[in-house]
């Protein structure tokens, strides 16, 4: 299975909205592939880790998009990543991670 693309929208003050899915740039065209029940995210404070063990589990979301909302003082690199689930509740792998810098 092809592993899920992830889009981030940063637009609103401290918040940082995750679309995921196969066409996370348009939501109405962006169903979940079939045999897929939801989707794990994980993020890394600081930009891309340097170690896998460095990723933490967001949210495991059924439906795109996912919110992270976030209280930095300071301008703050984010990077997201994802992988789905399926009805098996076995673990894909996960996509390419998507990275931005949120500020006051």
């Amino acid at each position: 299975m092809t592993p899920p693309m992830v889009h981030l929208d940063f637009s609103i003050r401290q918040q940082i909205t995750v679309h995921w899915g196969p066409n996370p740039q348009d939501e109405r065209h962006n169903g979940r592939p079939a045999g897929v029940i939801g989707c794990e995210i994980q993020v890394h404070q600081g930009g891309l880790p340097a170690s896998e063990s460095d990723w933490t589990v967001l949210d495991t979301d059924t439906d795109s998009p996912l919110v992270h909302t976030v209280h930095e003082d300071e301008p703050t690199t984010f990077a997201y990543r994802a992988r789905y689930i399926g009805k098996d509740l076995k673990h894909g792998p996960f996509g390419s991670p998507a990275v931005c810098t949120v500020s006051m």
